[in-house]
Parts: structure tokens; sequence; C-alpha cells
């Protein structure tokens, strides 16, 4: 009976990997060695994490003010759906203009926790 035998000197990375796992295992290396570089400055110029943070924080949106926008205004706020907008609208239409955003959270319907999510996207004027 004849075993083959095969040298562990032999066998290289290219020949247990086929070619697409080889592009997702450099791609995961990329994406780690990018992510670790980040975190080391963000860590070392904690600046940088100011202007980072900025991107996706509500100072960078625009607001909407509840006293004048339509449903569609509305709807274009993050967190703000079409039934949100109906209340909204029919809140004011009964109630006269807000004085704070902070009265959206009397209306039915309107959950603190979602009026905490959109809060920064609207202005009482």
């Amino acid at each position: 009976m004849h075993i083959a035998r095969i040298s562990l000197q032999t066998i290289t990375i290219v020949h247990i990997f086929t070619k697409h796992e080889r592009l997702i295992l450099l791609f995961c290396a990329a994406v780690f060695f990018v992510g670790s570089g980040l975190n080391y400055l963000m860590k070392k110029y904690p600046e940088t994490a100011d202007i980072i943070n900025f991107i996706d924080s509500p100072r960078s949106h625009w607001t909407v003010n509840i006293n004048t926008a339509d449903q569609r205004e509305l709807v274009a706020v993050p967190y703000i759906g079409e039934y949100t907008a109906k209340k909204i609208l029919e809140y004011r239409a009964e109630h006269g203009p807000f004085d704070s955003i902070h009265q959206l959270k009397d209306i039915p319907g309107i959950r603190v926790k979602n009026f905490e999510r959109f809060k920064d996207y609207v202005y009482a004027d």
C-alpha cells in the first residue's frame, strides 16, 4: 500500500485557502489595522475624536421648526414617521403653536423614548 507523504514545508497559505477566502482575510486584516490606527489616533490626539463624533452628531444636521413644518418636513426628521407627524400636526391645530419642544411629550402616542431620539432635530420658534 502506497501512502502519499506531504511535507509541511510545501503547504503554504495559498494552498490552504481559496482565492475568495484570501480576499476576505485580506479585507478583515485591513479593517483591523485601519481600526487600530484610528483608535490610536483618537487616544493620542483627542481633538480628532471631536471631529469624528461631529460627523454623526445632531449638530451636523438641519433642524425643523415644529410650528411651521408640514407633514413632509416632519417625516423627513429622523425618528418621526407618518403617525408621529400626523399627531404633531393635529395637536398644533387644536392647541396652537408650541412654546417648547418638550410639549411634544404631551401628545398622546409620542413616547418619551421616541422624543429623546428626535428632539435634537426639531425646535419651536
